[in-house]
């Protein structure tokens, strides 16, 4: 497991991160770590960089899976996390 508390992040929002107590704004600091970074990098590579659920190859995002939430810095990528592009993220979330 990589060590939340080494990744530049506050204790206070790694400790929110790791109980699954986490804000918007804690979120948003996990993806900017070094561990988030080769998560992600490790996702797009276990999905041939292509959308798990169309197939397409532009504008990818890593997803977390509902369990992936409660296994930040612990994120297994043929589990926690799936690999969509764009449109359907925004299809996923209903918008």
């Amino acid at each position: 497991m990589t060590d939340p508390f080494d990744q530049g992040l506050d204790k206070a929002c790694a400790m929110r991160l790791l109980a699954n107590a986490h804000t918007k704004a804690d979120y948003r600091a996990y993806q900017k770590t070094g561990h988030w970074k080769t998560v992600r990098e490790e996702a797009l590579l276990y999905a041939a960089f292509s959308c798990c659920m169309c197939g397409r190859a532009d504008r990818l995002q890593v997803h977390h899976k509902p369990l992936g939430y409660q296994r930040l810095f612990r994120e297994r990528v043929d589990q926690d996390v799936t690999v969509v592009c764009q449109r359907c993220h925004r299809r996923h979330h209903g918008k």
